[in-house]
């Protein structure tokens, strides 16, 4: 998800096609999610989660969790901050000084000074009905 993408225009044609509808079902079976295509011809396909990746009945892989930690943190830390923080993680256990630690998650300097601007998401339509799943 980045700024051009969400700029493409088929993206947004593709959103003006989209819509959000809540199911309360789903509000008690969190973090569960339904997604359904519906086409032209009426033809639905539909997909239901119950354990998205990462949920504890689906855990991502070590691999998995650093992508993702170094997706998000990448906006705010440099790669070797990133390397040096992970390395400490996965070394926990070895810390004589959780302080060490500390020291890592607090940045300031490179990137850590300017957070990436990013560009207004297009919204979706939004739609509530009771009782549709």
């Amino acid at each position: 998800f980045t700024p051009e993408k969400y700029n493409d225009p088929r993206v947004t044609e593709l959103i003006g096609k989209v819509t959000l509808t809540g199911d309360p079902t789903l509000d008690k079976a969190r973090p569960a999610g339904i997604s359904e295509i519906v086409t032209k011809d009426g033809k639905r396909f539909r997909l239901r989660v119950d354990h998205p990746r990462g949920h504890a009945r689906n855990p991502m892989t070590d691999q998995e969790v650093i992508a993702k930690f170094k997706d998000m943190a990448s906006v705010r830390m440099t790669e070797t901050q990133m390397n040096r923080l992970i390395e400490s993680v996965f070394a926990l256990d070895k810390l004589d000084d959780i302080g060490k630690l500390m020291k890592l998650m607090v940045f300031g300097k490179g990137k850590a000074s300017r957070p990436r601007q990013l560009s207004p998401r297009p919204s979706l339509p939004r739609r509530r009905e009771s009782g549709r799943t």
